[in-house]
Parts: C-alpha cells; structure tokens; sequence
C-alpha cells in the first residue's frame, strides 16, 4: 500500500516539475528575446545566420539546465531518500538504509530536463528570428486595442478604477503570458498542496497508528538468527525491569488474504 503510494507520487512528481520548468523558461526566454530584438536585429544585418543567434538563448537554458539537474540530483539522491526513510521508518521496521545512485534513471532525467528547457527557448525565439533585420531594429510596435468584454458590460466597468482597467487590458491584450503565468502559479501551489499534504497524512496515520491502534511504548526487534536461549534472556532481563509494567512477543509475517473473488489483501 504504502510503497505503491510512493511510486505513483514519484511518476506524477516528475510530470509538475517539468511543466513548471518548461513554463517558467519559456517565459523567461520570451521576455529575454523581446528585450534584445535591437541586438538581434543588429546581429543579422551583419550577416549571422539564424542559427548563430539561436545558440545564445539556447545554450543560456542548456547551462541552466544542466546546473539545475546537477544541483537536483544531488540533493535528490541524498536527502530525499532519507527524508522518505525514516517518515516511514517511524511505522515499520525497516533494515539500514544502503543509499544508492542510479544512474540511468540521473541521465535520463538530465537529458529530458534539456530537452524540455532547450525546446523552450527555441520556440520562444523562433518567431523573433524569422524576422527582417529592418523590422527587429525597430522597437516592436504594440497591438492594436480594442474593446474588451467588460468593457461592453457598462455597469462594471465604469465602477472600475483607472489601474483596474489597464490590468484588465492587459490581461486580454497578452493571454499567453497570462496563460503562462496562471499555470505556473498553479502547478507551484500544487506541489506546495501535496507536499504539505503527505506531511499531514504521515502524522496522521503515526498518532492513528501508535495513539490509538498500538498502545505500547517501545517496539524490540530481533534477528530471525536470535536463538531461543537469547530471547529466553531477553525476557528475564525484562521481567526484572521495574519501568516495564507487561510486554508481548509477536512476529510479523507477509502474506495474501484471498476470497473467491480474488485477492483482498496482500501485505
């Protein structure tokens, strides 16, 4: 159950990550590219092919992303699994944690990050490349206004004030930045929800767990090597405790419940 919850957080996980990632250095790309059309346009009527001018922008994300998955990975690989380790290790008995890097699992995850990062920032220039030399080394005229739907709607828009109305304009007159923006602040606040919510679910089910289901106050484990003798000790040693006031062996075992329509439970 639990070990299945976790793999379906670490394949959604991945998929928040890299859409915010994807919407951010479009964004990022977009306005970067809208301020240096004067360069682009300068660098083009001297003769740089538009493949020249499109290595800048996409090797700025390629070392962004590069820096970014490094920095990821490490952080990734070493506190992460720790972090997971012991929130768990607090409800089951778990053997030493033998920490690992996988490296198929590191270079795909880079090399889908540049990939993502680097196709952002292509798209966010390529319209700008497509240009004339004549036209990028002209500041970029604005969109024609027009009437937006509020506007039409006299009741409203009236009691708007002045700030109010330019912000509306300009949330209709650049729908893809807004776009950008609303779903990059979405997926944040998404990630944010559910890392806050697997904390709440792990407390929760700790004080279930060990304050109201379990009521002992410490848990021994002991090698299926212990002889009988050793736990015959252990037993005397705890019969002479004074702060122990009753104890109980048990055993965990795996297994499978099974009806006749199928598994019920398999733990």
């Amino acid at each position: 159950g639990c070990a299945n919850s976790i793999d379906a957080l670490a394949k959604i996980f991945p998929v928040f990550f890299f859409a915010v990632a994807a919407l951010v250095c479009l964004t990022t790309m977009t306005r970067m590219v809208d301020e240096q059309r004067i360069n682009i346009g300068t660098l083009k009527a001297l003769g740089y092919t538009v493949f020249d001018i499109a290595k800048k922008y996409i090797l700025y994300a390629f070392t962004a992303s590069m820096i970014g998955s490094i920095l990821g990975l490490l952080i990734g690989f070493s506190v992460f699994p720790i972090v997971i380790f012991y929130a768990y290790g607090m409800m089951y008995t778990l053997p030493d944690m033998i920490p690992a890097i996988d490296i198929k699992l590191a270079i795909s995850i880079t090399l889908i990050a540049i990939l993502v990062t680097t196709i952002s920032a292509y798209v966010a220039c390529k319209k700008e490349l497509m240009e004339e030399p004549s036209a990028l080394m002209r500041p970029k005229a604005p969109k024609n206004g027009k009437r937006i739907l509020l506007e039409r709607i006299d009741f409203i828009w009236k009691r708007l004030s002045f700030i109010s109305k330019v912000t509306l304009r300009n949330i209709f007159r650049y729908k893809k930045r807004f776009l950008m923006t609303v779903l990059g602040i979405a997926g944040c606040t998404a990630l944010l929800v559910t890392g806050f919510g697997i904390k709440d679910s792990i407390q929760m089910i700790v004080s279930g767990q060990y304050g109201e289901l379990l009521k002992y106050d410490m848990e021994i484990s002991i090698s299926n090597k212990t002889t009988d003798s050793n736990i015959k000790d252990m037993a005397s040693k705890l019969n002479k405790t004074k702060n122990i006031k009753e104890y109980e062996f048990f055993v965990y075992e795996n297994g499978e419940v099974k009806t006749n329509e199928g598994i019920l439970l398999n733990n």
